[in-house]
């Protein structure tokens, strides 16, 4: 995923946000080819640097869909074990009022980390 930046051209500052200009950036790939991808910013450096975060956030992404789906069937199956276990053994239902729900909120969080757009 790395590369360099070979070449980078000015195209327009932007109509619709004040101070924000439009750039074409070429990048040099590891593997020698170029890619050409535009990128907005206030000035060339936020520009990289937001194609540099699109880029991370990518490589970032790709990574639950390497993990077979029987895992988080087995980590999910998992985690309800250990929620039904520390009811029986406590005695409290909080775990359940509680757990259930965290799960949940966890699942959403790293579902929309992963989704957002910035």
């Amino acid at each position: 995923m790395g590369g360099k930046v070979i070449k980078v051209d000015y195209r327009k500052e932007s109509e619709s946000y004040p101070d924000w200009v439009k750039y074409e950036i070429t990048i040099l790939n590891r593997d020698g080819s170029e890619e050409t991808i535009p990128a907005y910013g206030k000035d060339l450096q936020h520009a990289l640097s937001r194609v540099v975060k699109s880029r991370k956030v990518q490589r970032i992404k790709t990574i639950p869909n390497k993990i077979p789906q029987e895992v988080w069937i087995l980590l999910l199956f998992s985690y309800l074990a250990f929620i039904s276990s520390k009811i029986i053994e406590t005695s409290n239902p909080l775990w359940a009022a509680l757990g259930l729900p965290i799960a949940i909120l966890i699942i959403l969080g790293v579902k929309i980390y992963l989704t957002r757009k910035k």
